[in-house]
């Protein structure tokens, strides 16, 4: 989906949530107007929330929930299964051959994380995470965009 400039591919942190009340907050910014903020809370012994949002240039935006389950392997290793849903909007202009191309999309999605807590090696968080989904757009096209 990269070459879908409406679109923009979402880095959501991977939380490794592994005790109970556990809050955890990542956030960034970038040279190209943009930024995005993810937080994560463990509601039960077995179960969290997390959510995300970012905004950037040509007024685009998405913001994503989802509900994970996570599970304490032993040895400080952590696995996460979300489901969730994705409300975004983008925009895209074409100058060489004028057309404009905007419009939203809904992202339904299940990730699957699985990494190491408070490591040996500098008391490091490190992970992996896989995302599948199904991504519908509702867009519209001013002039030929392509």
């Amino acid at each position: 989906m990269t070459s879908c400039i409406v679109y923009h591919p979402n880095l959501v942190d991977i939380p490794l949530i592994s005790k109970k009340h556990e809050l955890r907050i990542d956030a960034g910014v970038s040279v190209i107007p943009s930024a995005n903020a993810t937080i994560s809370y463990e509601l039960t012994k077995k179960f969290s929330v997390q959510t995300y949002g970012s905004f950037g240039s040509d007024e685009r935006y998405f913001l994503q929930g989802a509900l994970g389950y996570y599970k304490d392997l032993g040895n400080r290793n952590i696995m996460e299964i979300y489901n969730g849903f994705g409300y975004g909007y983008g925009s895209a202009y074409k100058e060489a051959n004028p057309g404009y191309l905007y419009g939203d999309y809904h992202v339904y999605f299940s990730q699957f994380n699985l990494g190491k807590v408070n490591d040996n090696f500098a008391h490091m968080d490190y992970g992996i995470g896989v995302k599948a989904g199904f991504l519908h757009s509702n867009l519209t096209e001013e002039k030929p965009y392509l």
